[in-house]
This record gives C-alpha cells, structure tokens and sequence, in this order.
C-alpha cells in the first residue's frame, strides 16, 4: 500500500449514487486499487449471527475473481467462533496474520494456506459494518509483508466508518433530501426538520469541511483530509452530492442516523453514544462516527450512565451483556 493514498476517493465511492449494489461495490474497489496501489477485493456481509454468515456481491481488481470467492465460499463451513473471530470480533482494521494469531485450530492454519497459495502475503481487513455486523468488508491485498503504521490504520479506521454509513445509507435511497446546499455552503431548501438554526450551522460547516476534504488537501495531507470529513452530521444526516442535468452540483443531506433502538430514559444521541461505546468505539471515533463534538460525546455518555445508573464504561459492558442474555 502507498503511503499517502488518495483515501478520500473511497470515501466519495462509498456515498456514489450506483444503480445496483454491484456497481456500487466495484466502484469502491476501483477507488480503492487506484488510491492503494495494490490488488483489492471487496465483499458484502452479514455476520450478525456467526453460525450463519452470508456473503453478497463481491468485487475484486488485481488478482483472478475466482479466488476471493473461492475463500468466501469456504467461511460458512467455519465454526461460529472463528467466524466471530475474523468478522465480528477483531478489530476494525487488522491484518490477517494479526487475526489468525489468535486461532488457535485447523481453519487458521487452512486458511493462512489458502490466502498463501494464491500467492498472497497478507490481507489487510477493514470492516465497514453497522453494530448489527452487516455491511462491506474491504480487502487489500499484499503481496509482500509490511506493516501498518499507527496512522494509516486510523485513516482506514475512518474509511471503514463511511464504508458503513454508505451501505446504511443505500438502503434509504428512495427518501427526499431533508437539505439542499450549494458546494459553498449556501442553503437552497431546508425541510422543517433542518431549519433550526443550530441544523443549518451545522450542514453548512460540514459542507465547508468536505468541500476542503476534496481539495488540494487530499493531496496534500491525505489523513488530514479523511479526519476533516466525517461519516455524520449531527448524528442525524449523510452528505451526499448530486450533479444536475446542466451540469450543476449540489450537496444534498440525507437522513441516515444508526436507528439505534433505545429505552425511554434515553435521548436519541444518548443512546447512540452509548451502543457505540458499548462496541468498543473510543469517544474520538464516535465523534467521527456521528459528527458530534468530543464535548457533546462526552456529555452524552456520562449522562447516558447516570440515567442508566451506571458509573463506567465496564458496567455498561456487563449491563449489555445481561440484556442479550436475558
């Protein structure tokens, strides 16, 4: 992988107006090749129940198709635990060697076998799923050992969350845009619910934000430019551009939030904070995630344990832990 790549060309791929989840996925991964400089193979997932994986489209450049599906087709005849391990458990971004590390069984073997015997060095994983573990999985492929430095992992960290939100947001392509904004930042048309003055400041800043995340910045601080745009606004919408028939751009905010199911104790972003947290997310990768400020992060989850009648992070744990047993 190239040092310095292009990532927010992956970003604007994952929120591209595609006619079919194929294309959309191939688009990613042409993006992706382009920015990386290696083979990429991408694929769409379901892992929220690890004795029964389902794999959807996939998409591959650079290597021949039939050996991504060749590996994906194996997965289901894993048990649920090494499942859990590659898919669900690990982290967001990790390489495969990193992963298999931890099992201990004939299929880490089998598989550190079959990624080798296709003349593969190493996969790096990065996991665009949605606390329900269902999204895309994007791949690049190494052909000779490295590493991943620090950064580059928080910048695919931030790739990874947009992949999400992309994938989230498809399934709602048919709802209206709840604003309109030129790609200054100008408001052309706010539905009730973004007029507030507090919505408009905040699509206006993160219009200007993107708008300089596509500039010369990507060039020229390419982890600058993926931190500056981030996977939300407010919590609440998706920015995502449309090109008229003459030729005009426009910056539309779509309505895209976690649809996190939430007690009556609980505001809407209190409770997203919260299932975010207890993922595992630090309270910068949920600002990230929901385009809330550290501060409004921070509020949102000491006021979201109180209600609660939690004291920390590790009681929120337990606290989930009860309920899906329950």
């Amino acid at each position: 992988m190239t040092e310095g790549a292009d990532l927010v060309s992956v970003i604007e791929a994952a929120y591209a107006a595609a006619p079919c989840e194929q294309a959309w996925l191939e688009g990613i991964v042409s993006s992706a090749v382009a920015a990386m400089g290696v083979p990429v193979s991408a694929f769409v997932m379901d892992a929220s129940d690890p004795s029964a994986f389902r794999a959807g489209a996939v998409a591959v450049r650079g290597v021949p198709e039939e050996q991504p599906a060749q590996m994906l087709s194996s997965t289901p005849s894993y048990p649920a635990s090494v499942v859990r391990r590659l898919f669900a458990s690990s982290p967001q971004v990790a390489l495969l060697s990193e992963v298999l590390a931890g099992i201990e069984s004939s299929e880490g073997s089998a598989i550190r076998g079959e990624v080798q015997g296709f003349g593969i060095t190493d996969v790096v994983g990065i996991r665009g799923f949605g606390l329900d573990r269902r999204g895309v999985m994007l791949c690049p492929l190494l052909l000779a050992p490295r590493e991943l430095p620090r950064t580059t992992r928080a910048s695919l960290g931030r790739v990874a969350r947009h992949l999400a939100t992309g994938y989230r947001l498809r399934s709602q392509r048919g709802q209206q845009p709840e604003a309109v904004l030129s790609p200054t930042g100008r408001v052309e048309h706010a539905e009730p619910c973004a007029r507030d003055r507090r919505s408009l400041r905040e699509l206006v800043e993160a219009t200007n934000r993107i708008g300089v995340a596509r500039g010369r910045l990507r060039r020229e601080s390419p982890d600058r430019a993926v931190e500056l745009w981030r996977a939300l606004v407010s919590g609440r919408w998706s920015i995502v551009e449309t090109v008229e028939r003459d030729g005009k751009r426009f910056l539309l905010a779509r309505r895209n939030e976690l649809g996190v199911a939430h007690a009556r104790a609980l505001t809407q972003s209190q409770a997203e904070v919260l299932a975010l947290a207890a993922a595992g997310h630090s309270n910068g990768a949920i600002a990230y995630e929901l385009g809330l400020s550290a501060a409004r992060v921070s509020r949102a989850l000491r006021e979201g344990l109180a209600r609660l009648e939690l004291r920390s992070r590790a009681e929120l744990l337990a606290h989930c832990g009860e309920e899906q047993t329950e």
